[in-house]
């Protein structure tokens, strides 16, 4: 399996029973982690649904939605 390292936490708690973990990698983002599934270089990513669309995966989990929100901050 392959994941973003903040992702990472979630892998116990999404991934089915019936999968076997040897190792987690990371990749630089979520969308590397779907392609690196696409390259069949891993067999599973914790990624995004836009990434797994992106890159012809499907979901084998159940989904986890969450809110992301995005700002530029600075030192006070």
């Amino acid at each position: 399996m392959v994941t973003h390292p903040s992702p990472r936490p979630l892998v116990d708690q999404l991934l089915p029973f019936a999968y076997q973990l040897p190792e987690v990698a990371s990749a630089n983002s979520t969308s590397q982690a779907a392609q690196a599934v696409t390259e069949r270089r891993y067999d599973l990513a914790l990624t995004t649904e836009p990434a797994a669309t992106r890159h012809g995966l499907r979901f084998i989990s159940r989904l986890r939605p969450i809110r992301m929100v995005w700002s530029v901050f600075v030192r006070t």
